[in-house]
């Protein structure tokens, strides 16, 4: 995938890692899922940097839940992903930090999850090349007078 993006910002990166997510799909299973988790944080993360106005920004730019930034970014189109989401979320997890219930994921897994993954961080850029900032202004109505003056009228005694 060509990156578009500044150089340094969380699109750049999630480019970046999506194409490594890409290379590593049919060798290093597990690897690609790691970087596929990362793509669809960072791409989400590049979207709610440009859309976000809750009071909280900071903890949400510093979340890895991708549900959890998902349903942040206020994008319908997706619901449909939740499980892929959770799922890649546990990947994530997993390879960091293993416990009793960890799994890999096989060829298989990443080959099925590399495909949502394609459609998921479309959807995001999608709404990024479709983002239009909010422009907020007041329209007074236009009056006969040209000029205020701050100063108070002389009374004549």
């Amino acid at each position: 995938m060509e990156n578009d993006f500044n150089y340094g910002s969380y699109g750049y990166i999630a480019v970046l890692d999506f194409n490594t997510a890409e290379k590593f799909a049919s060798i290093e299973p597990r690897v690609s899922v790691q970087y596929m988790q990362q793509a669809i944080e960072k791409i989400l993360k590049h979207y709610l940097t440009l859309t976000y106005t809750g009071t909280s920004k900071e903890d949400v730019l510093h979340a890895h839940k991708l549900i959890f930034l998902a349903s942040q970014s206020n994008l319908p189109a997706l619901k449909p992903y939740r499980g892929t989401l959770a799922l890649l979320s546990q990947y994530y997890f997993d390879g960091r930090y293993p416990g009793i219930d960890y799994m890999e994921p096989t060829l298989e897994d990443a080959e099925d999850l590399l495909k949502e993954v394609k459609q998921i961080f479309n959807i995001v850029l999608s709404a990024i090349n479709n983002y239009q900032p909010s422009v907020s202004s007041i329209n007074l109505p236009q009056t006969g007078m040209t000029k205020m003056s701050l100063n108070p009228s002389k009374k004549n005694n």
